[in-house]
Protein backbone atom coordinates (compact mmCIF):
# COMPACT_ATOMS: atom_id res chain seq x y z
CA UNK A 1 0.00 0.00 0.00
CA UNK A 2 2.90 2.63 0.70
CA UNK A 3 4.21 1.63 -2.93
CA UNK A 4 0.62 1.83 -4.53
CA UNK A 5 0.34 5.78 -2.50
CA UNK A 6 3.64 6.84 -3.40
CA UNK A 7 4.76 5.52 -6.45
CA UNK A 8 1.16 5.67 -7.80
CA UNK A 9 -1.29 7.95 -6.02
CA UNK A 10 1.18 11.14 -5.45
CA UNK A 11 2.79 10.57 -9.18
CA UNK A 12 -0.05 10.81 -10.69
CA UNK A 13 -2.13 13.83 -8.65
CA UNK A 14 1.25 15.83 -9.72
CA UNK A 15 1.56 14.79 -13.59
CA UNK A 16 -2.36 15.90 -13.51
CA UNK A 17 -1.63 19.29 -11.84
CA UNK A 18 1.55 19.42 -14.17
CA UNK A 19 0.09 18.23 -17.38
CA UNK A 20 -3.03 17.96 -17.32
CA UNK A 21 -5.66 14.92 -18.12
CA UNK A 22 -2.53 12.86 -20.21
CA UNK A 23 -3.24 9.01 -20.63
CA UNK A 24 0.50 8.50 -21.85
CA UNK A 25 1.97 9.85 -18.43
CA UNK A 26 -0.20 7.94 -16.63
CA UNK A 27 1.06 4.49 -18.37
CA UNK A 28 4.43 5.42 -17.82
CA UNK A 29 3.87 6.00 -14.24
CA UNK A 30 2.38 2.69 -13.60
CA UNK A 31 5.36 0.86 -15.45
CA UNK A 32 7.51 2.93 -12.96
CA UNK A 33 5.61 1.90 -9.89
CA UNK A 34 5.73 -2.05 -10.95
CA UNK A 35 9.51 -1.54 -11.62
CA UNK A 36 9.82 -0.20 -7.96
CA UNK A 37 7.68 -2.97 -6.60
CA UNK A 38 9.50 -5.46 -8.01
CA UNK A 39 12.80 -3.87 -6.74
CA UNK A 40 10.88 -4.14 -3.50
CA UNK A 41 10.27 -7.56 -3.77
CA UNK A 42 13.69 -8.65 -4.43
CA UNK A 43 15.42 -6.71 -1.87
CA UNK A 44 12.45 -8.41 0.52
CA UNK A 45 13.22 -12.08 -0.82
CA UNK A 46 17.05 -11.53 -0.74
CA UNK A 47 16.33 -10.06 3.58
CA UNK A 48 14.87 -13.02 4.11
CA UNK A 49 16.79 -16.05 2.22
CA UNK A 50 19.99 -14.42 4.44
CA UNK A 51 17.35 -14.45 7.70
CA UNK A 52 16.57 -18.68 6.54
CA UNK A 53 20.51 -19.16 6.25
CA UNK A 54 21.10 -17.56 9.70
CA UNK A 55 18.17 -19.65 10.92
CA UNK A 56 19.70 -22.79 9.50
CA UNK A 57 22.70 -22.41 11.26
CA UNK A 58 21.70 -21.68 14.26
CA UNK A 59 19.52 -25.20 13.87
CA UNK A 60 22.38 -27.07 12.78
CA UNK A 61 24.12 -25.65 15.85
CA UNK A 62 21.89 -27.24 17.78
CA UNK A 63 21.06 -30.13 16.71
CA UNK A 64 24.69 -31.40 15.65
CA UNK A 65 27.30 -30.03 17.24
CA UNK A 66 25.84 -29.60 20.80
CA UNK A 67 23.29 -33.39 20.58
CA UNK A 68 26.74 -35.22 19.39
CA UNK A 69 28.46 -34.41 22.29
CA UNK A 70 25.59 -35.01 24.26
CA UNK A 71 25.08 -38.56 22.90
CA UNK A 72 28.67 -39.39 23.44
CA UNK A 73 28.35 -37.70 27.47
CA UNK A 74 25.14 -40.46 27.71
CA UNK A 75 27.80 -43.58 25.84
CA UNK A 76 30.28 -42.80 28.31
CA UNK A 77 27.85 -42.49 31.36
CA UNK A 78 26.65 -45.47 30.23
CA UNK A 79 29.42 -47.12 30.12
CA UNK A 80 30.55 -46.14 34.05
CA UNK A 81 27.22 -47.35 35.08
CA UNK A 82 28.17 -50.87 34.02
CA UNK A 83 31.36 -51.04 35.40
CA UNK A 84 29.92 -50.27 38.36
CA UNK A 85 27.10 -52.47 38.46
CA UNK A 86 29.41 -55.31 36.92
CA UNK A 87 29.40 -57.89 39.78
CA UNK A 88 31.61 -61.28 40.35
CA UNK A 89 30.88 -63.70 37.67
CA UNK A 90 29.58 -66.63 39.15
CA UNK A 91 31.96 -69.52 39.47
CA UNK A 92 30.09 -71.83 36.22
CA UNK A 93 28.46 -74.92 38.19
CA UNK A 94 30.39 -78.61 36.63
CA UNK A 95 28.23 -80.78 34.52
CA UNK A 96 28.93 -83.23 37.09
CA UNK A 97 26.92 -81.24 39.44
CA UNK A 98 23.39 -81.79 37.76
CA UNK A 99 23.87 -85.12 39.25
CA UNK A 100 23.93 -83.90 43.02
CA UNK A 101 20.81 -84.58 44.10
CA UNK A 102 20.13 -87.82 43.19
CA UNK A 103 23.17 -88.83 43.92
CA UNK A 104 22.85 -87.80 47.65
CA UNK A 105 19.34 -88.68 47.55
CA UNK A 106 20.54 -92.63 46.85
CA UNK A 107 23.53 -92.33 48.84
CA UNK A 108 20.78 -91.38 52.10
CA UNK A 109 18.97 -94.31 50.68
CA UNK A 110 22.08 -96.55 50.82
CA UNK A 111 22.79 -95.34 54.34
CA UNK A 112 19.42 -96.21 55.77
CA UNK A 113 19.43 -99.78 54.04
CA UNK A 114 23.07 -100.34 55.50
CA UNK A 115 21.86 -99.04 58.94
CA UNK A 116 18.93 -101.77 59.29
CA UNK A 117 21.39 -104.64 57.80
CA UNK A 118 24.17 -103.84 60.77
CA UNK A 119 21.14 -103.79 63.39
CA UNK A 120 20.51 -107.04 62.49
CA UNK A 121 23.81 -108.03 61.87
CA UNK A 122 24.40 -107.02 65.49
CA UNK A 123 21.54 -108.61 66.69
CA UNK A 124 23.17 -112.26 65.36
CA UNK A 125 26.43 -111.14 66.93
CA UNK A 126 24.96 -111.66 70.44
CA UNK A 127 22.61 -114.25 69.24
CA UNK A 128 26.23 -116.20 68.68
CA UNK A 129 27.58 -115.11 71.90
CA UNK A 130 24.83 -116.46 73.63
CA UNK A 131 24.58 -119.62 71.72
CA UNK A 132 28.62 -119.94 72.51
CA UNK A 133 27.51 -119.64 76.02
CA UNK A 134 24.48 -122.27 75.92
CA UNK A 135 26.11 -125.24 77.20
CA UNK A 136 24.62 -128.45 79.09
CA UNK A 137 21.92 -131.09 78.12
CA UNK A 138 19.24 -129.32 79.62
CA UNK A 139 19.60 -126.57 77.06
CA UNK A 140 19.62 -128.22 73.57
CA UNK A 141 15.96 -126.53 73.00
CA UNK A 142 17.68 -123.05 73.59
CA UNK A 143 20.60 -123.76 71.48
CA UNK A 144 18.11 -124.95 68.69
CA UNK A 145 15.83 -121.46 68.97
CA UNK A 146 18.45 -120.04 68.76
CA UNK A 147 20.39 -121.32 65.94
CA UNK A 148 16.68 -121.16 63.84
CA UNK A 149 17.10 -117.49 64.66
CA UNK A 150 20.56 -117.02 63.46
CA UNK A 151 19.69 -119.12 60.55
CA UNK A 152 16.38 -116.66 60.27
CA UNK A 153 19.02 -113.39 60.59
CA UNK A 154 20.91 -114.77 57.63
CA UNK A 155 18.87 -115.42 55.18
CA UNK A 156 17.28 -111.65 56.16
CA UNK A 157 20.90 -109.78 55.99
CA UNK A 158 21.22 -112.17 52.70
CA UNK A 159 17.52 -111.03 51.31
CA UNK A 160 18.65 -107.10 52.22
CA UNK A 161 22.02 -107.11 50.84
CA UNK A 162 20.47 -108.36 47.30
CA UNK A 163 18.12 -105.59 47.60
CA UNK A 164 20.90 -102.90 48.54
CA UNK A 165 22.63 -104.32 45.17
CA UNK A 166 19.37 -104.02 43.27
CA UNK A 167 18.72 -100.43 44.21
CA UNK A 168 22.19 -99.96 42.85
CA UNK A 169 21.58 -101.49 39.81
CA UNK A 170 18.49 -99.97 38.96
CA UNK A 171 20.16 -96.24 39.22
CA UNK A 172 22.42 -97.51 36.96
CA UNK A 173 25.51 -98.64 38.86
CA UNK A 174 27.28 -102.23 38.23
CA UNK A 175 28.08 -102.49 41.61
CA UNK A 176 28.45 -100.54 45.49
CA UNK A 177 32.57 -99.36 44.01
CA UNK A 178 31.06 -97.53 40.92
CA UNK A 179 28.37 -96.15 43.18
CA UNK A 180 31.25 -94.10 45.79
CA UNK A 181 33.82 -93.57 43.07
CA UNK A 182 31.19 -91.32 41.52
CA UNK A 183 29.99 -89.87 44.92
CA UNK A 184 33.29 -89.02 45.84
CA UNK A 185 33.68 -87.38 42.71
CA UNK A 186 30.62 -85.13 42.53
CA UNK A 187 31.02 -84.73 46.69
CA UNK A 188 34.58 -82.73 45.61
CA UNK A 189 32.96 -81.24 42.53
CA UNK A 190 30.39 -79.43 45.00
CA UNK A 191 33.12 -78.41 47.53
CA UNK A 192 35.08 -76.81 44.69
CA UNK A 193 32.34 -75.33 43.65
CA UNK A 194 31.25 -74.01 47.11
CA UNK A 195 34.58 -73.30 48.29
CA UNK A 196 35.64 -70.87 45.47
CA UNK A 197 36.47 -67.54 46.52
CA UNK A 198 37.19 -68.23 50.20
CA UNK A 199 39.38 -68.76 53.04
CA UNK A 200 40.35 -72.51 53.22
CA UNK A 201 41.84 -72.07 56.56
CA UNK A 202 38.40 -71.45 58.70
CA UNK A 203 38.41 -75.03 58.94
CA UNK A 204 39.67 -78.41 58.80
CA UNK A 205 37.81 -79.24 56.20
CA UNK A 206 38.41 -76.03 53.54
CA UNK A 207 41.76 -76.65 55.01
CA UNK A 208 41.71 -80.61 53.50
CA UNK A 209 40.15 -78.53 50.52
CA UNK A 210 42.29 -76.35 50.00
CA UNK A 211 45.39 -78.76 50.13
CA UNK A 212 43.24 -81.16 47.43
CA UNK A 213 43.00 -77.96 45.30
CA UNK A 214 46.91 -77.64 45.64
CA UNK A 215 47.72 -81.24 44.83
CA UNK A 216 45.26 -80.63 41.39
CA UNK A 217 46.74 -77.94 40.54
CA UNK A 218 50.24 -78.48 41.16
CA UNK A 219 51.07 -75.22 43.54
CA UNK A 220 53.11 -77.79 46.12
CA UNK A 221 53.21 -81.37 46.88
CA UNK A 222 51.78 -82.76 50.24
CA UNK A 223 55.47 -83.42 51.56
CA UNK A 224 56.28 -79.46 50.94
CA UNK A 225 53.38 -78.39 52.85
CA UNK A 226 55.50 -76.21 55.44
CA UNK A 227 52.53 -74.10 56.89
CA UNK A 228 51.84 -74.50 60.94
CA UNK A 229 47.92 -74.28 61.24
CA UNK A 230 46.35 -73.44 64.44
CA UNK A 231 42.75 -75.71 64.57
CA UNK A 232 40.10 -75.22 67.35
CA UNK A 233 39.18 -77.72 69.28
CA UNK A 234 35.93 -78.38 67.57
CA UNK A 235 37.77 -78.87 64.57
CA UNK A 236 40.03 -81.82 65.42
CA UNK A 237 38.34 -84.85 64.26
CA UNK A 238 39.39 -89.43 65.01
CA UNK A 239 38.89 -91.97 62.73
CA UNK A 240 38.84 -95.10 64.41
CA UNK A 241 39.55 -98.23 61.79
CA UNK A 242 38.70 -101.45 63.67
CA UNK A 243 38.61 -105.52 62.24
CA UNK A 244 40.02 -109.05 61.76
CA UNK A 245 43.50 -109.40 60.92
CA UNK A 246 43.89 -109.48 57.10
CA UNK A 247 41.36 -107.34 56.60
CA UNK A 248 43.07 -104.26 55.00
CA UNK A 249 42.76 -101.73 58.44
CA UNK A 250 46.74 -100.65 58.02
CA UNK A 251 46.67 -100.19 54.46
CA UNK A 252 43.74 -97.93 54.30
CA UNK A 253 45.25 -96.11 57.59
CA UNK A 254 49.03 -95.59 56.03
CA UNK A 255 47.19 -94.22 52.54
CA UNK A 256 44.26 -92.43 54.37
CA UNK A 257 47.50 -90.31 56.42
CA UNK A 258 49.10 -89.84 53.37
CA UNK A 259 45.80 -88.25 51.15
CA UNK A 260 44.89 -86.19 54.54
CA UNK A 261 48.93 -84.54 54.33
CA UNK A 262 49.87 -82.39 57.16
CA UNK A 263 49.14 -82.96 60.86
CA UNK A 264 47.87 -86.34 60.84
CA UNK A 265 49.03 -88.37 63.80
CA UNK A 266 48.38 -92.25 63.33
CA UNK A 267 48.86 -94.79 66.06
CA UNK A 268 48.92 -98.19 65.47
CA UNK A 269 47.62 -100.89 67.71
CA UNK A 270 50.49 -103.14 65.96
CA UNK A 271 53.14 -100.62 65.70
CA UNK A 272 52.72 -100.25 69.77
CA UNK A 273 51.76 -103.58 70.99
CA UNK A 274 54.45 -105.55 69.01
CA UNK A 275 57.27 -103.45 67.65
CA UNK A 276 58.08 -100.73 70.59
CA UNK A 277 56.54 -102.63 73.56
CA UNK A 278 56.94 -106.15 72.19
CA UNK A 279 53.73 -107.28 75.21
CA UNK A 280 50.94 -109.64 74.68
CA UNK A 281 47.22 -108.34 73.53
CA UNK A 282 45.02 -109.35 76.43
CA UNK A 283 42.05 -107.37 79.37
CA UNK A 284 44.94 -105.85 80.77
CA UNK A 285 47.54 -105.51 77.77
CA UNK A 286 50.60 -102.68 78.52
CA UNK A 287 49.65 -101.44 75.43
CA UNK A 288 46.42 -100.01 76.47
CA UNK A 289 47.63 -97.36 78.75
CA UNK A 290 49.99 -95.57 76.26
CA UNK A 291 47.54 -95.86 73.62
CA UNK A 292 45.44 -94.25 75.44
CA UNK A 293 48.05 -91.55 76.58
CA UNK A 294 48.75 -91.53 72.52
CA UNK A 295 45.22 -90.20 72.02
CA UNK A 296 45.25 -87.51 74.68
CA UNK A 297 48.13 -86.26 73.01
CA UNK A 298 47.07 -86.36 69.26
CA UNK A 299 43.89 -85.14 70.40
CA UNK A 300 45.96 -82.01 72.08
CA UNK A 301 48.44 -81.54 69.23
CA UNK A 302 46.99 -82.99 65.80
CA UNK A 303 44.47 -82.14 63.54
CA UNK A 304 43.11 -85.54 62.58
CA UNK A 305 43.81 -88.85 64.43
CA UNK A 306 43.75 -92.35 63.06
CA UNK A 307 43.73 -95.07 65.10
CA UNK A 308 43.82 -98.34 63.94
CA UNK A 309 43.49 -102.20 64.98
CA UNK A 310 42.24 -105.01 65.34
CA UNK A 311 41.55 -103.87 69.33
CA UNK A 312 38.57 -106.24 70.14
CA UNK A 313 36.07 -104.25 71.66
CA UNK A 314 35.85 -106.45 75.12
CA UNK A 315 39.46 -105.39 75.68
CA UNK A 316 39.80 -102.19 74.16
CA UNK A 317 36.31 -100.82 75.44
CA UNK A 318 38.43 -98.39 77.97
CA UNK A 319 40.36 -97.12 75.10
CA UNK A 320 36.84 -96.11 73.01
CA UNK A 321 35.50 -94.42 75.88
CA UNK A 322 37.98 -92.41 76.01
CA UNK A 323 37.92 -91.21 72.39
CA UNK A 324 34.04 -90.24 72.82
CA UNK A 325 34.93 -88.26 75.86
CA UNK A 326 38.06 -86.50 74.15
CA UNK A 327 36.26 -86.36 70.70
CA UNK A 328 32.29 -86.01 71.06
CA UNK A 329 30.51 -86.17 67.71
CA UNK A 330 34.11 -85.58 66.08
CA UNK A 331 34.51 -89.76 65.92
CA UNK A 332 34.46 -91.62 63.00
CA UNK A 333 34.28 -94.93 63.64
CA UNK A 334 34.44 -98.28 60.72
CA UNK A 335 34.55 -101.76 60.90
CA UNK A 336 35.89 -104.17 58.63
CA UNK A 337 33.46 -106.96 58.13
CA UNK A 338 35.33 -109.07 56.07
CA UNK A 339 35.12 -113.23 55.61
CA UNK A 340 37.98 -115.29 57.06
CA UNK A 341 38.70 -116.09 53.68
CA UNK A 342 39.61 -113.38 52.16
CA UNK A 343 41.72 -111.93 54.84
CA UNK A 344 43.57 -115.46 54.28
CA UNK A 345 44.00 -114.11 50.79
CA UNK A 346 44.92 -110.51 51.67
CA UNK A 347 47.64 -111.50 54.09
CA UNK A 348 49.32 -113.89 51.49
CA UNK A 349 49.85 -110.71 49.78
CA UNK A 350 51.52 -108.65 52.84
CA UNK A 351 55.14 -109.06 53.87
CA UNK A 352 53.39 -110.24 57.36
CA UNK A 353 52.65 -113.55 55.77
CA UNK A 354 55.96 -115.00 56.89
CA UNK A 355 55.68 -114.12 60.55
CA UNK A 356 52.37 -115.97 61.00
CA UNK A 357 49.82 -118.12 58.62
CA UNK A 358 46.25 -118.85 58.64
CA UNK A 359 46.59 -121.01 62.07
CA UNK A 360 47.03 -117.72 64.01
CA UNK A 361 44.58 -115.94 61.94
CA UNK A 362 41.88 -118.34 62.65
CA UNK A 363 42.96 -118.58 66.16
CA UNK A 364 42.68 -114.17 66.44
CA UNK A 365 39.50 -114.23 64.96
CA UNK A 366 36.17 -113.13 66.06
CA UNK A 367 33.09 -112.63 63.88
CA UNK A 368 31.29 -109.40 63.81
CA UNK A 369 33.31 -108.21 66.96
CA UNK A 370 31.50 -104.59 66.80
CA UNK A 371 32.11 -102.32 69.51
CA UNK A 372 29.32 -101.84 72.55
CA UNK A 373 30.63 -98.35 72.51
CA UNK A 374 31.55 -96.57 69.23
CA UNK A 375 28.81 -96.00 66.53
CA UNK A 376 30.68 -98.22 63.80
CA UNK A 377 30.17 -98.04 60.15
CA UNK A 378 30.17 -101.18 57.86
CA UNK A 379 33.13 -101.51 55.17
CA UNK A 380 32.57 -104.72 53.31
CA UNK A 381 34.91 -106.17 51.36
CA UNK A 382 33.04 -105.51 47.96
CA UNK A 383 34.77 -101.83 48.55
CA UNK A 384 38.76 -101.96 47.77
CA UNK A 385 41.02 -99.71 49.91
CA UNK A 386 41.31 -96.47 47.70
CA UNK A 387 37.41 -96.46 47.42
CA UNK A 388 37.45 -96.98 51.59
CA UNK A 389 40.33 -94.06 51.92
CA UNK A 390 38.25 -91.87 49.35
CA UNK A 391 35.40 -92.50 51.46
CA UNK A 392 36.44 -92.20 54.49
CA UNK A 393 38.33 -88.81 53.56
CA UNK A 394 34.48 -87.44 51.73
CA UNK A 395 33.02 -88.67 55.38
CA UNK A 396 35.90 -86.29 57.18
CA UNK A 397 35.06 -83.02 54.81
CA UNK A 398 31.12 -83.20 54.74
CA UNK A 399 29.39 -80.48 56.16
CA UNK A 400 27.69 -81.04 59.38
Amino acid sequence: MGVKCEKISEEVKCSIELYGNNPSFFAEIIRLAIKTLELLISKVLLAAAKVAEKIVDVVHEKIVVKEVPVLKEKSEQEVVVQKETLLPKKPEEPLLLSKYPLIMKLDVELQRRNKEIFAIEQERGNLEIELSECTGAFKQKQKKELQERITFLDKKVEKMKAELSQVLRDAGYVNAAEFFTELFTVREEKRKYNCNGKRKTEEIRWIICYDIQCRYIGFIKPNNVENNYEYGESMKKLVILRGNSGSGKTTVARALQRKIGFNTMLISQDEIRRNMLWVKDGIDTKALPLMIELLKYGNEHSAIVILEGIMYDEWYSPLFNVANELYGANVYSYYFDVPFEETVRRHQTRSKSQEFGEEHMRQWWREKDFSSVLKEEIISCEMDADGIVEKVYADLLEEE
